[in-house]
């Protein structure tokens, strides 16, 4: 067996991060090498589910998380190939028992996230959920029937004065092991993710297409801004008209390193480019 061709078939496989085992390059090889190769790229970490041979899902959930992908549980298997909703949910379960991943809730979504992300940890989401008690009755009293309620500045100040600054500052207050990559980068500048964001498209636009790949985009500002700051600072502008964030016509043959910095939309379309609207 060529060691080149194993070579070639191990890297469209993790390429595509699932292949199914009549798609593999099989040019001039018995049924006997067929089975060599299959045992070759086995013993290289890949394997066999069903009639296909994949890269494994924790690999390739790491491997999203790593490049600080933030995936929906919701429409899963179209980021990680080649394996069943409950195959991926099982090893996701895993990651976070294990604290090497955590499931996060962002706009009504539930995405997994790496374990480096600054969430909260369950003491703060302790004293968020009495901020947000004590939130929830201002508001019950402010709803009652008669005339219009107001709240004092200064109390709502007291309320949420200590507890905001303690949980926004919580991150930092845990070490440089937790802190988001580009969060001391981010803090140290004046200037908004979204201005930086926008100033970079202007920056990489293609003077005849007239769009920006969003990977470049992401890469450019890596040291300064996080994936899911890029992210959420194109959505901002998105949201806002500034831009227009388009799927790739070819955005399901992406590679892995590519795919993994693009934003997904509704039903999990991947946006792998933006143009600029405003001037």
């Amino acid at each position: 067996m060529d060691a080149a061709h194993v070579d070639r078939v191990e890297h469209a496989i993790r390429e595509a991060r699932s292949l199914p085992i009549s798609k593999l390059p099989r040019a001039g090889l018995t049924d006997s090498a067929q089975g060599e190769l299959e045992r070759r790229l086995l013993q290289r970490g890949l394997e066999r589910h069903g009639s296909s041979i994949r890269v494994p899902i924790d690999v390739q959930l790491r491997a999203l998380l790593r490049a600080g992908a933030d995936v929906p549980l919701v429409g899963i298997t179209r980021r990680v190939k080649g394996a069943r909703k409950a195959e991926i949910e099982r090893v996701v379960s895993r990651l976070v028992r294990a604290k090497q991943a955590c499931i996060v809730v962002r706009g009504q979504r539930e995405k997994v996230v790496s374990a480096e992300a600054r969430v909260l940890n369950p003491a703060e989401m302790t004293r968020l959920r009495k901020v947000a008690e004590g939130l929830a009755g201002l508001f019950k009293m402010i709803g009652r029937k008669g005339e219009a309620r107001a709240i004092l500045r200064d109390d709502l100040a007291a309320l949420l004065g200590d507890d905001l600054a303690a949980l926004l500052d919580g991150a930092e207050n845990r070490g440089p092991e937790r802190a988001a990559p580009g969060s001391q980068s981010s803090s140290a500048t004046p200037v908004a993710p979204r201005q930086l964001v926008e100033l970079a498209l202007r920056r990489l636009e293609d003077p005849k297409l007239k769009i920006v790949r969003i990977p470049d985009l992401v890469r450019s500002l890596d040291g300064k801004l996080s994936v899911a700051e890029v992210h959420h600072a194109l959505s901002q502008a998105a949201d806002g008209g500034a831009i227009e964030l388009q799927p790739d016509a070819g955005s399901e043959f992406l590679p892995t390193e590519d795919a993994v910095l693009c934003p997904t939309g509704p039903r999990d379309t991947v946006f792998s480019c933006a143009r600029l609207l405003s001037p």
